[in-house]
């Protein structure tokens, strides 16, 4: 009997988008510039135009959000899925694409029961770490090889959470892909585990190498999770796939974020210089750590609205299903800064209208085009998913969206 190695993945390529030579971005003159994509829009392609809107407001949704977390707080966190669901529900049900609605259909207790394995699996990682520090290296060693589980069932549970015109998503991939995607973060656990065993653990090469390792393949893993995340979504019948490759988010990071992580970089040795010539020890301390985090929720929010741009210009359902997005990275970049400027001056307390800001921002500008009507995609078996890892996914605040 031979022994098949699971990490080992025969390359896949990408998707390609209708009427492209070559959609990877890898060859021939007329490959789309990744790049370009993620910064504007290329020409809307024929078809039905189905317009993204949301229809809420930001005052309803803070009512949902308020009581859920005064509910949450006098039951000890036991309401919190319920309050989950009713905010959920909320926005789906506000968010139209072609005027028609999105429904959630995520069960309070389903999620109750995942939130309590969740705790129960973090606190005892807690407990190890806390009490064994020299096991922590190998514990986050293992959250990392167990983590492609966790990725898939977190994309499952979330796609089997909605439906459109009546028919649900599913979500389908390999684990071994999912387990590729993230065989980087490794590194840090190994480091960790050298530091124990050299004679100098403080060695900066030691130290820095992690951070290095991990900002060389950052877009890689990006590129990985992407493909994963819509390769695997069904609408009904019709399968998603992204065209798109590696090497065109490294160009959108490297390529295109080089000067603004430039421009962002001499910002903040500016404020910083500024701010430290300032009498008050304190409020200096409390002013640099404000500029820190309002700068780099700017380049957080350009990076994501250029993935975004690009993953959705790249995104084909079916083969006959595309979009397009008119959001522009830098109109993100800002709501990210003064989102975090007002959460931190709140003390929370504005994060359901900042979030209703930004998702309308991101909402308004998508648009997709269908060759046909949607009469060819049948409905298909709803897919069970378990909710563990949708809950630790929220338990330490992890996030998937593009």
């Amino acid at each position: 009997m031979s022994f098949r190695n699971p990490f080992d993945v025969a390359p896949k390529r990408a998707a390609e988008l209708p009427g492209q030579k070559d959609a990877t971005g890898e060859l021939g003159e007329n490959a789309p510039d990744a790049l370009a994509d993620s910064e504007k829009a290329p020409p809307p392609p024929p078809g039905e135009r189905l317009r993204a809107e949301f229809i809420g407001t930001a005052e309803e949704y803070a009512r949902l959000w308020f009581v859920g977390l005064f509910l949450s707080l006098v039951s000890l966190g036991l309401y919190s899925p319920w309050g989950k669901v009713a905010r959920e529900r909320y926005l789906a049900s506000h968010t139209l694409l072609g005027g028609m609605p999105f429904v959630y259909h995520g069960r309070p207790l389903p999620i109750l029961k995942g939130r309590l394995a969740a705790a129960a699996i973090l606190g005892a990682g807690w407990g190890i770490a806390t009490y064994s520090p020299s096991l922590a290296p190998w514990l986050l060693a293992f959250a990392i090889l167990v983590a492609p589980w966790f990725l898939l069932q977190t994309l499952a549970f979330d796609a089997a959470s909605y439906s459109w015109r009546g028919l649900r998503f599913r979500f389908r991939a390999p684990y071994r892909e999912a387990a590729v995607a993230v065989l980087p973060l490794l590194v840090w656990p190994a480091a960790d585990i050298a530091a124990q065993f050299a004679d100098n653990p403080s060695n900066p090469l030691l130290l820095a190498f992690p951070y290095l390792v991990l900002a060389l393949t950052w877009p890689w893993m990006v590129a990985s999770i992407t493909r994963i995340r819509f390769g695997g979504l069904h609408y009904g019948t019709a399968e998603f796939a992204v065209a798109a490759t590696g090497a065109d988010f490294y160009r959108v990071y490297f390529r295109g974020m080089g000067t603004a992580f430039l421009v962002l970089g001499a910002v903040a040795i500016t404020v910083v210089t500024v701010l430290g010539e300032l009498g008050e020890p304190n409020t200096a301390a409390v002013l640099k750590s404000v500029a820190f985090l309002a700068i780099s929720a700017f380049a957080v929010g350009m990076a994501r609205g250029r993935r975004f741009n690009l993953g959705l210009h790249r995104l084909t359902g079916g083969g006959r299903i595309l979009f397009r997005s008119t959001l522009e990275p830098q109109q993100l970049a800002k709501l990210f800064a003064l989102n975090a400027l007002w959460v931190v001056g709140t003390a929370g307390l504005a994060s359901p209208w900042r979030r209703i800001v930004t998702l309308r921002e991101r909402v308004r500008n998508v648009t997709a085009f269908v060759d046909s009507p949607l009469g060819w995609v049948r409905r298909a078996a709803p897919a069970s998913a378990g909710t563990t890892g949708s809950a630790l996914a929220e338990g330490i605040d992890f996030d998937l969206s593009l």
